[in-house]
């Protein structure tokens, strides 16, 4: 599935921060630059699904807060269990 986040670089925790719309906000500790925020958003979703890293993609927004990440196997009910 492809899944609609919006992150929020350098926060003081890793979380998901809850949904607006169909997009879910996931508040990441590391910054942007050397795209540190686009491991760790990556890392935190394998870890959260079972999935390895190197399955999850993000398809569009790799330079933006706003991205588009593909969650091969993932429904968005499940996503949606994890994440209320």
């Amino acid at each position: 599935m492809l899944l609609k986040v919006k992150v929020v670089p350098q926060s003081s925790r890793l979380e998901a921060a809850g949904w607006s719309d169909e997009i879910l906000r996931i508040k990441l500790t590391k910054g942007a630059h050397d795209g540190e925020a686009n491991e760790q958003l990556i890392a935190f979703l394998a870890k959260s699904f079972h999935l390895p890293k190197s399955s999850l993609t993000i398809v569009s927004g790799a330079h933006q807060r706003e991205k588009v990440v593909d969650l091969p196997g993932i429904e968005l009910e499940t996503v949606k269990i994890r994440f209320p």
